[in-house]
């Protein structure tokens, strides 16, 4: 399903704590939402983009589908690898769309 602006503006930011992804960018993050899984999307129009579940279930899969590991995998080795690479402060990685699975059921 494809949001607009507008529809994406009334459900609040989604942010994606300790990921290295520029959530400031609103179209950004609008484009990355519209390519999640529908079923993802349904639990942030019904519960909210702060939703706990809907919130890890996206840190998940995009810890899958950008970085190959799981959150475990992630913090002993790619978290502080990134954040010496200055990629939480000015530095952000670009979400590659097309290693998004959005066919994939969490």
């Amino acid at each position: 399903m494809k949001f607009t602006k507008e529809q994406y503006d009334e459900m609040g930011p989604l942010y994606l704590d300790d990921l290295p992804f520029d959530n400031k960018n609103k179209a950004k993050m609008l484009e990355l939402f519209n390519n999640l899984p529908s079923d993802l999307q349904g639990l942030a129009v019904s519960w909210g983009m702060n939703d706990t579940v809907f919130r890890e279930d996206v840190f998940v899969l995009l810890l899958e589908t950008q970085f190959g590991c799981t959150p475990k995998e992630y913090y002993d080795h790619h978290y502080q690898d990134l954040e010496q690479q200055g990629c939480f402060d000015n530095n952000p990685i670009e979400i590659n769309f097309t290693k998004l699975n959005t066919d994939k059921k969490l």
